[in-house]
């Protein structure tokens, strides 16, 4: 049952959700989510993002989002960012 919720969920809704968040990069202007300043909605998402592709839920490949470029890019800025940096250096 869980093998068949999270291969459905990879197949059909992460992608449905994915593209909302790619839109939402594309009106704001990026890279953030909310234009050119790093926001509470950024780090909200990019925990969730990150455990996607952690591999820690079983049948959900770590590969989910290996197909969305905008995705990863906009990961990459995030995580780039000093404050980010600095708080993922620590841990």
């Amino acid at each position: 049952m869980i093998k068949n919720m999270r291969e459905t969920y990879a197949a059909e809704v992460l992608p449905k959700s994915m593209n909302l968040l790619i839109k939402q990069l594309k009106k704001s202007g990026g890279p953030f989510l909310c234009g050119d300043s790093l926001t509470l909605a950024d780090l909200w998402w990019i925990p969730r993002l990150k455990y996607l592709r952690t591999g820690v839920a079983d049948h959900l490949p770590t590969t989910c989002l290996d197909g969305m470029p905008e995705i990863l890019a906009y990961m990459d800025v995030v995580y780039a960012h000093p404050s980010v940096a600095s708080w993922y250096s620590k841990k």
